[in-house]
């Protein structure tokens, strides 16, 4: 009789819980990148807090804009004006700057960015690739087929012939008559007066390979920068003139670096910066020798700007990298980063860490109110890819990723240090930490790695059972494990990996099986393309199919139990069971259309998916909930109030003044300058607005909410004591 009562007070305890959570839980869009785009430059003005940056994304050219130096970005991208790609961007003063880019599109704005007007009709169709604005009236941009033109009123533009019909990338004047353009093919064409181009008479040889940029440090001193390679001495290519550009003298890094580099500036003529490939970074203070930096990002960095000592980096995946103290520490700006994630793991219910391209890592430590962006660097060495992760305590975890790139943590992620150099030149896919000891990684080419010491030392395990690549592996215990991979590949063992089996079914057509999930010895899942799911009762020895909700590619599964579990998948849809896959149901429609790539349930019961774009999907309690009230009082001027009460807890109110019909954004950061919440992101109508804000599940601290329009940007200082 106990135990029926027993049973009855557990099954209505667990009934409260779920209703509940039924109420106060909810499906969003955790982790999202405001900047999406790719970007290609940045120009930041001599004060160190105005500046722009531009790049496009797979609809349109985008153009952003700070005036707070790193933290926030405001988009002034004028949608009527172009859907072409942006590849540079030139500001003289707060006020008057120039964007070019693809198909000879030149825009020029005399507000700040507020609007912008297209000067390039007529010009030239040659795609632009960057240009340098001397002062208001001179300017110059270079391009494809040898392009470069110039204008000398702001307005006007003109073409020059150059004489060559090689892409050229990099173009700088130090003043209107003197001036260097970089290429293709070894190219490098100098002027004197601004309107003659010629060719240099002494060119670096670099094995017919490509100069990317180029900075004037003066007058007669330049550098510039170029691709890298190992089939000639050469390594990362920099070269120096010391007379305006017509010979040159290489400059080879001493460290074994052959990654192309794709920017370079100089703040003073012996102090400058040039960037590359996997997020390499070349600092020098005497103008004649470069010291290569520890890279704290690993993706490709297109462009650079320095101002004294501060350094911005923009890249691929949307990413702005900054550093105060001319490159020794790092920080990738707050809600930048747009880089595709592919897996997610859990340190614990409130650590939760995605990976993916470009060595990039978004976690958070409170459980998904606030996010962070960095890069997984260990020992000075980055890879390009990352996909696998998993944590073996809620400190000790590992990470693999391309080029037999293995990485461990002992304080949550927090650092990481290099294992396993040397072993494989293999992408590793896929890592399962069974203790602080034991722990598989699976790749390319039928690779099974195990360490038993925690990762000193890595053992390789079925060789020649298969060459295709190994996508997942999970276990039951140390001993029976499953591994899943490329072209319907199930392998299993019984003995710790000391043997492996290949369980061979006419199941999946040959299928890419991408995900595997056990949760007991009679219950394991594995996904893969165009929805297949698939079931063992053994521990991957034997498969079933089951039935699928969907056609569409699978690449992550978790289940909590044999009955609940979830699949995600491309166009970012998610699937749910509560009867171990025999049905299944959508949930979270509509929160993202980004193929998601990862799903793991916290001990607590929140969902974390993440996928590409940088996205993070989570279930959980709801955050920051936000209820707003309007009026119809007349209003004349934009105007965001101070919040009332201040110091509040947990909910406060804010009135902010609308004088016309207008966008307005409303966001709250905290004190590093990272995004809480958007309050408000719609067009309003005119009159006086309030909006509450619920910050109950944030801690104690100050923050910052920031109104903008576009004639308009305000901050007050938010005061949260519990």
């Amino acid at each position: 009789m106990r135990i029926v009562t027993i049973t009855i007070i557990i099954n209505l305890f667990f009934l409260s819980i779920t209703q509940s959570k039924a109420q106060d839980w909810e499906w969003s869009l955790s982790a999202k990148p405001d900047i999406e785009s790719g970007i290609s430059d940045i120009c930041m003005l001599a004060d160190g807090m105005t500046g722009w940056a531009v790049g496009s994304d797979a609809a349109i050219g985008r153009i952003f804009h700070t005036s707070d130096g790193w933290k926030t970005w405001v988009d002034q991208t004028d949608t009527l004006i172009t859907k072409l790609k942006f590849k540079d961007v030139s500001f003289v003063d707060e006020l008057n700057g120039w964007v070019v880019g693809a198909d000879g599109i030149i825009l020029h704005t005399v507000d700040g960015g507020d609007s912008w007007q297209n000067q390039g009709a007529g010009v030239t169709t040659e795609d632009l690739k960057e240009l340098v604005a001397v002062d208001a009236n001179n300017v110059y941009a270079s391009g494809s087929k040898g392009t470069i033109i110039y204008t000398n009123d702001g307005n006007n533009w003109s073409s020059i012939n150059t004489e060559t019909t090689e892409d050229l990338f990099g173009i700088d004047m130090f003043d209107v008559n003197h001036g260097i353009a970089v290429g293709m093919h070894e190219t490098i064409l100098y002027t004197t007066d601004g309107l003659n181009w010629m060719p240099a008479s002494s060119v670096p040889n670099i094995g017919g390979k490509d100069f990317n940029a180029v900075r004037m440090a003066d007058q007669n001193t330049a550098w510039l920068v170029g691709d890298g390679f190992a089939t000639l001495p050469l390594k990362s290519v920099f070269a120096k003139t010391t007379d305006g550009g017509d010979t040159w003298t290489l400059w080879e890094p001493t460290e074994s670096i052959m990654q192309n580099m794709w920017g370079i500036d100089f703040t003073a003529p012996t102090k400058g910066v040039a960037v590359g490939h996997k997020g390499l970074v070349f600092v020098t203070t005497d103008g004649n020798e470069w010291t290569v930096l520890q890279r704290q990002f690993g993706n490709k960095s297109n462009g650079v700007a320095i101002i004294g000592d501060k350094i911005w980096a923009v890249g691929d995946g949307g990413t702005i990298h900054y550093a105060d103290d001319f490159g020794s520490n790092w920080f990738l700006l707050p809600d930048v980063i747009g880089t595709n994630l592919y897996k997610i793991g859990a340190a614990d219910d409130n650590r939760i860490i995605a990976i993916g391209y470009a060595s990039s890592l978004t976690k958070t430590n409170d459980g998904g109110a606030n996010w962070e962006s960095g890069s997984v660097v260990a020992d000075n060495t980055v890879t390009s890819q990352l996909w696998g992760i998993d944590f073996a305590t809620s400190d000790i975890g590992w990470v693999s990723g391309s080029e037999g790139f293995i990485a461990k943590t002992i304080d949550g992620s927090g650092s990481w240090t290099l294992q396993g150099e040397n072993v494989t030149g293999e992408w590793l896919r896929s890592i399962l930490a069974y203790n602080e000891n034991v722990v598989w990684v699976v790749g390319n080419n039928g690779t099974i790695l195990k360490t038993t010491d925690s990762g000193d030392t890595w053992v390789f395990q079925g060789s020649g059972i298969t060459s295709r690549t190994l996508y997942d592996i999970d276990a039951w215990d140390e001993n029976r494990l499953a591994i899943v991979g490329d072209k319907s590949t199930f392998l299993y063992t019984g003995d710790g990996g000391k043997t492996w089996q290949e369980s061979v079914h006419d199941l999946t057509g040959e299928k890419k099986l991408t995900a595997l999930r056990i949760v007991d010895e009679t219950h394991t899942w594995a996904v893969g393309s165009d929805g297949i799911i698939l079931f063992s009762s053994d521990v991957g020895a034997n498969w079933s199919n089951q039935s699928s909700p969907t056609t569409a590619d699978l690449d992550g599964i978790y289940f909590k139990d044999a009955s609940s579990g979830w699949i995600v998948g491309e166009g970012g849809f998610i699937f749910e069971t509560s009867d171990g896959g025999s049905s299944w149901k959508q949930v979270a429609s509509g929160v993202t259309e980004k193929d998601l790539k990862s799903i793991i349930v916290t001990d607590d019961g929140k969902v974390f998916a993440c996928g590409y774009s940088g996205v993070v999907v989570r279930y959980g309690p709801v955050i920051g909930i936000a209820v707003e009230n309007e009026s119809t009082e007349i209003i004349t001027q934009f105007r965001l109030c101070q919040n009332y009460p201040n110091p509040f807890n947990p909910t406060t109110s804010i009135n902010y003044h609308v004088p016309i019909c207008y966008h307005v954004n409303i966001t709250v950061y905290n004190q590093v300058g990272q995004k809480v919440i958007t309050l408000v992101d719609e067009t309003k109508s005119a009159g006086s607005h309030q909006i509450s804000w619920n910050a109950e599940n944030l801690p104690t601290g100050i923050y910052f909410v920031k109104m903008t329009t576009r004639e308009f940007s305000d901050v007050r200082k938010l005061l949260l004591v519990k």
